[in-house]
């Protein structure tokens, strides 16, 4: 019988431990994200939306006007509760999106917006 109790008290005293300890905060980044650096790589004049396209995959978002945008964020998570089995909580750290504008099919401008 003491035993057992003990067992219990041990596998309780374990669940208590693991439901007060708070997960560490983890950061993603999500979406495409277009480091500057990869910009070197298009010229302005130059480049058309296929090559675009070609190099940073699929955007987001296609304007009417053939503008292209990409968009990304930086999420914050932290799980809690039984090793975050509990609940999770995320907040938006950053977004960011650049969108490449044309003329006459090639790129004439390039605009980056963060917030």
């Amino acid at each position: 019988m003491r035993d057992r109790l003990r067992s219990a008290t041990a596998f309780v005293l374990a669940i208590l431990l693991l439901a007060a300890c708070d997960g560490s905060p983890q950061t993603e980044l999500r979406g495409h994200p277009i480091p500057p650096r990869d910009l070197d790589a298009v010229a302005l004049g130059k480049t058309t939306p296929p090559e675009i396209v070609a190099r940073f995959g699929e955007p987001d978002e296609r304007a009417p006007d053939g503008a292209l945008t990409y968009r990304s964020s930086v999420v914050r998570r932290v799980r809690a509760g039984l090793g975050g089995l509990w609940r999770t909580s995320e907040e938006k750290v950053e977004e960011e999106s650049v969108t490449f504008r044309f003329e006459n099919g090639a790129l004439a401008r390039i605009c980056r917006s963060r917030s």
